[in-house]
């Protein structure tokens, strides 16, 4: 047995020098860079030429040594282990002791201190380890880089469902990226909430940020400056189209502020063209339009080229920066209130109804509650009319003369159960 000991304290010697000049070399080709390969060229142009033959391979290179450090610590670990026992060194310390002290030192003489030393001076260790480097390389070369060739079919065959074809990242791996990096501490969670919200923008079409036709406000062009001084205190708005004879035909754009500060012009003569854009514009999209021509209002329209609403650049930043999204003073609602059941304005995106009640409204041709209504019974409903949707019934509580203005969306299941009858969301 003293024999074996006296062969095994050696060997296990060796297999940490092993271990330590491989941990040291990987460390040392990790950290090469431009500036170190050209110090390099001036020191000794031979040297430099196997350090431009290796980056040329960088990644088989540092496959095989960290291959080959893999199975010298494993073999050490072995070693260790068997020596221990030929000792007879478990008989005085625990087992948990044992492999606490024996971690320990592992990774202390054979991977914090070599590459510490070898990311500290990463071309002199090279210039000295050159030849285990290149013996390495050459014996494992054939089996590197069928390794690597199998691994990049595997990896490229997994990745095609969440890289896109244009090799950018999808929504779903952004996602996740943002989730990984506020957990590990790189974000912290208020810049996580605002990526998600730029995500989510990316998404959305422009007609869901839109302030509707009906619910915008415009001015004719035929007041005076004195009554259109009036209107626009009263409202309050930055950006105030300017309609002609038909509410379809916007003249331009009228920035109160200009107006308000030079009011011996007529309005109609202080009117910046209207961007007209059609309404499946993505919504990231229109706002880098917005940056790059300066503007800050566009008329979106329908397939028809009639006029859908009206988006701001205040609405696009209103959705990334307020915390709760839409914050008009008209801005469409939806509450909750007992029994299960939710009072909705007619002006509320289908969007966010199906966020709120989970379900997919992509089915429908209408953006908004009211709009669905009046595509399902082909006219302006009355007051109690209804009409199921999914594992919920929308009835109708409050019109005007042309719109829906609020609905209250029930359960199925528990319709006819509450007599109470919410107060009017609306006025």
């Amino acid at each position: 047995m003293n024999g074996v000991s006296y062969l095994l304290l050696p060997l296990g010697v060796l297999l940490v020098f092993t271990s330590a000049i491989l941990s040291m070399v990987s460390a040392s080709f990790s950290a090469l860079t431009e500036t170190m390969k050209q110090i390099a060229r001036k020191k000794d142009r031979v040297f430099a030429q196997r350090l431009e033959k290796w980056m040329c391979s960088r990644r088989e290179v540092l496959s095989a040594i960290n291959i080959v450090d893999g199975l010298v610590t494993l073999l050490l670990i072995f070693v260790c282990l068997w020596w221990i026992d030929v000792q007879g060194i478990s008989t005085y310390l625990p087992g948990w002791m044992l492999a606490m002290l024996l971690f320990t030192a592992a990774t202390l003489f054979c991977e914090l201190l070599p590459k510490l030393i070898g990311l500290a001076q990463p071309v002199f260790v090279l210039s000295i380890c050159w030849p285990i480097v290149s013996g390495i390389h050459r014996l494992l070369e054939p089996i590197i880089c069928l390794v690597l060739t199998w691994n990049d079919a595997w990896v490229n065959r997994f990745r095609s469902n969440l890289i896109l074809s244009d090799g950018t990242l999808s929504l779903e791996e952004l996602r996740s990226l943002l989730e990984v990096s506020e957990e590990e501490g790189g974000l912290q969670h208020e810049e996580a909430v605002l990526f998600q919200k730029i995500i989510r923008l990316s998404s959305e079409v422009a007609n869901h940020c839109m302030i509707p036709r009906v619910d915008t406000f415009t001015l004719p062009d035929d007041l005076t400056n004195a009554q259109a001084t009036v209107l626009i205190r009263e409202m309050g708005y930055r950006q105030v189209p300017i309609r002609g004879e038909t509410p379809d035909e916007i003249l331009g754009i009228l920035d109160t502020r200009n107006f308000l500060l030079s009011p011996e012009r007529h309005y109609t003569g202080m009117l910046q063209p209207p961007s007209l854009v059609p309404e499946t514009i993505q919504a990231l999209d229109l706002l880098v339009a917005f940056q790059i021509q300066r503007k800050n209002a566009a008329i979106l329209l329908d397939e028809y080229g009639g006029i859908e609403g009206l988006v701001t650049f205040s609405d696009l930043l209103e959705e990334i920066f307020d915390e709760d999204g839409h914050d008009h003073r008209n801005s469409p609602s939806i509450i909750s209130i007992e029994g299960g059941r939710f009072l909705a304005s007619g002006g509320l995106h289908l969007d966010d109804l199906g966020e709120v009640l989970g379900i997919d409204t992509s089915d429908f041709s209408a953006h908004t509650i009211g709009g669905m209504l009046i595509e399902h019974f082909g006219q302006l409903p009355r007051v109690g009319a209804s009409m199921p949707l999914v594992n919920w019934e929308v009835c109708v509580r409050q019109i005007s003369r042309k719109r829906v203005l609020e609905v209250l969306i029930s359960p199925l299941q528990t319709i006819h159960t509450s007599s109470a009858v919410p107060p009017p969301l609306l006025k």
